[in-house]
């Protein structure tokens, strides 16, 4: 009757049960029988260790007769634990699988994002540079105005005081004033006026007076 074996012939790896003659070499090595044999007739070693061999023992299985029932579950439970084995790799591979294409897709789309962003970024450093540009310009225009300007305003301030110097001021009116007629004489005092100006006979005198006429109400009337 078979035995259980779990160990395997060196040469010709086929499983060592009491099915063949089992023997082993004074070194511990354990072969088939018809195997060793043939090994020692090409070299007197061991196959395993180099060991020259002198002496053989021939080994003999003593195990409990197996039942083939039982075997047969026991392949049963094992052959169930392998699937159950494999069906737990194939979702834990599915599992994988969609863990990686998930973290594709998050690539991809952060590749595209990063990209939007950078394209982003140089156009909002285009638009400050062109604002920056039209400011320069605008700023350069500006002060050029501002110094026009400037030199406007110092033109005509230098005008300005050309003008106070020839008017004559608020004393002279006054007095110039009061050397002038009335108006409300004017009628009463005309027959003299002619007269003065027959007398006088100089007509830049009456310019300058009614020049100063004209100052005086313009300042009064201000």
């Amino acid at each position: 009757m078979s035995t259980i074996s779990r160990f395997t012939c060196p040469i010709c790896l086929d499983w060592l049960d009491d099915s063949q003659p089992i023997i082993a070499t004074n070194c511990g090595h354990v072969f088939h029988h018809h195997c060793l044999g043939w090994a020692l007739a090409r070299n007197g070693d061991c196959p395993c260790c180099r060991e020259y061999v002198f002496d053989t023992t021939k080994l003999y299985f003593s195990a409990a007769p197996y039942n083939r029932t039982d075997l047969q579950e026991a392949n049963d439970k094992a052959y169930e634990t392998i699937e159950k084995v494999l069906q737990e790799r194939r979702l834990l591979q599915e599992e994988v699988e969609v863990v990686m294409t998930r973290a594709k897709e998050l690539r991809e789309i952060q590749e595209i994002e990063h990209e939007n962003l950078k394209n982003y970024f140089a156009r909002v450093e285009e638009q400050y540079r062109s604002y920056s540009r039209t400011l320069e310009a605008e700023l350069s225009g500006s002060q050029g105005i501002c110094q026009g300007l400037i030199h406007s305003q110092g033109i005509l301030l230098a005008r300005l005081q050309e003008l106070e110097a020839m008017v004559p001021n608020e004393t002279q009116l006054s007095t110039a004033a009061k050397n002038i007629p009335d108006e409300t004489s004017a009628t009463e005092g005309h027959s003299r006026s002619d007269e003065h100006a027959q007398n006088c006979g100089n007509p830049e005198d009456d310019e300058q007076i009614e020049r100063i006429r004209r100052l005086w109400n313009l300042r009064h009337d201000n």
